[in-house]
């Protein structure tokens, strides 16, 4: 198996058990997190973060292209500003898990 076929395979089963998951949720919880205080995403933000994070990566590792801001320093970068906190975390939509379903 060369490295394109295992990566291929990887992200079949990944993407499977992904799809699994996000089929069992229902659109009433997506506002529902944990209820401790820590900074943590919503379901409807875990969906669009879910639905968004491998694409950056791809486009990072094949273009170099990390979406920073042109010319930033990392090493000046906040870490909100390198991951915005939940509260400013997009969020997917009903109208997205209904068109998603049918």
């Amino acid at each position: 198996m060369n490295w394109t076929e295992l990566i291929k395979s990887e992200l079949e089963a990944a993407s499977k058990s992904t799809k699994g998951l996000i089929d069992l949720v229902d659109e009433d919880t997506l506002d529902w997190k944990p209820s401790t205080e820590n900074n943590w995403m919503t379901v409807g933000q875990l969906l669009c973060h879910i639905a968004n994070a491998s694409g950056v990566c791809f486009r990072g590792f094949i273009t170099g292209d990390w979406g920073f801001p042109s010319g930033a320093d990392l090493s000046e970068l906040t870490p909100e500003d390198m991951l915005p906190p939940r509260g400013k975390t997009p969020q997917r939509s009903p109208v997205s898990l209904k068109r998603r379903n049918q």
